[in-house]
């Protein structure tokens, strides 16, 4: 996304406008990485917005545009829905793309639903990999940043947490579901190396954090 606003600004009323909706300018375009579960049709649902007189915009996957997702989105809120067509199982990259003619002609979206989709991919954020902690207390954070904007993990409703002492996962100290993107460690031992992954989940599948962090106690 271009531009982050939030329920307060235009377009729309504070009532009907979502928040965090982000603006395509012409020519641009904002995307997302989808975890396909298995192969299969998948439809899609997008809330977006028109301004100018004659914006435009259309889907594409792996940078192809889907036939027959071309709107034309009208000046209020609405949901545009669609079909992907048959998409092989596994993460492919599902793109917004303001195709609109005229500058002045931009495309706001509040999200986009793919339905059958499990959580894209995504990575841990903090601390940063084998990080030396100063206390036997850690906040895990997995919230993306995108362009200095910070986001959820796409598609996903909640989140399971793993902390072991081991890389193994053994015996995991920590093994929860949260629906933050955060989660607070307490009572560590000292000296002690451990382990933590996110797993992301909804009711289409599940998606393992892309890399599995350390950090060390004092």
């Amino acid at each position: 996304m271009n531009e982050r606003k939030d329920a307060t600004a235009y377009p729309g009323s504070v009532t009907n406008t979502p928040d965090g909706w982000g603006k395509i300018w012409m020519s641009g375009a904002a995307s997302w990485t989808v975890n396909f579960p298995e192969t299969g049709e998948y439809d899609y649902s997008i809330r977006a917005y028109g301004e100018g007189a004659a914006p435009k915009f259309q889907i594409k996957v792996d940078g192809q545009v889907v036939p027959n997702s071309s709107v034309s989105p009208v000046s209020s809120w609405n949901n545009y829905n669609g079909n992907l067509g048959t998409i092989t199982a596994g993460t492919h990259t599902v793109t917004i793309h303001n195709n609109s003619a005229v500058s002045g002609n931009n495309v706001d979206v509040a999200h986009i639903d793919i339905i059958g989709a499990a959580p894209g991919t995504f990575a841990l954020t903090a601390p940063a990999d084998q990080a030396a902690l100063a206390s036997t207390a850690v906040t895990l954070n997995w919230t993306q940043q995108i362009a200095g904007k910070m986001f959820a993990p796409f598609g996903a409703d909640s989140y399971t947490v793993i902390v072991a002492d081991n890389v193994a996962f053994t015996l995991p100290i920590v093994n929860t579901t949260v629906t933050a993107t955060t989660h607070e460690v307490n009572q560590l031992q000292p000296n002690t190396t451990y382990y933590w992954k996110v797993i992301a989940n909804n009711a289409n599948g599940s998606t393992a954090s892309n890399a599995v962090f350390s950090f060390t106690t004092p």
